[in-house]
């Protein structure tokens, strides 16, 4: 169907960004899939799709961190990719994505509070407490964005040791499973949990 309309970027953008998210990661690599999706991303900005260009860069950092890119790497493509997408922190969608990527790309690297399992995504400039009380406050259906943004957190806990915590949340994800928009994350935690 894109071949079909290939001046049609709203489309182009849409399902070139949503394919990989949804059956990409189960047909190959996800490091093969970035290329893809950079071209979803020139589609996107053609169309002028603000919600759908943060979607993409969103589903970027989430496959970057998939795809294990080096941790500073994907931390600075983070504070400088979606410069021109002002309060992109408040995004219920992509926004969420790149959060969850920025803060996990900064707990590899020792910039968050790695000792303490509540605030291993917390750093000067992100607090996860209030982070995670924002979506349930804000998103019309909290469980999504929650969901995305622990998921990401689950790897962490058990990376430094906080196994009890990680246990604790890979019970309380169980249930959101079926509101995550990728089966690798959906994988992750039953991996993570098991």
């Amino acid at each position: 169907i894109f071949q079909m309309f290939p001046d049609d970027y709203y489309t182009l953008g849409r399902g070139q960004t949503l394919q990989p998210m949804f059956l990409g990661h189960l047909e190959a690599p996800v490091g093969d899939l970035i290329p893809s999706l950079e071209g979803a991303l020139q589609a996107s900005l053609t169309a002028g799709d603000r919600i759908l260009t943060l979607l993409n860069l969103g589903v970027q950092a989430h496959f970057r961190v998939m795809a294990s890119h080096d941790a500073a790497e994907l931390e600075a493509w983070i504070e400088e990719t979606p410069l021109d997408m002002r309060n992109w922190q408040k995004d219920m969608r992509g926004g969420v994505f790149l959060m969850a990527a920025r803060q996990y790309a900064k707990a590899l690297q020792g910039k968050t509070d790695t000792g303490s399992p509540s605030l291993l995504l917390s750093d000067h400039d992100h607090n996860e407490a209030e982070y995670i009380d924002f979506l349930e406050k804000t998103a019309s259906n909290p469980k999504r964005p929650k969901s995305i943004y622990l998921a990401t957190k689950l790897p962490l806990l058990v990376l430094y040791g906080h196994n009890r915590e990680a246990v604790a949340l890979g019970e309380m994800l169980l249930p959101m499973l079926s509101s995550l928009w990728s089966e690798r994350l959906n994988y992750s935690v039953r991996y993570y949990l098991s």
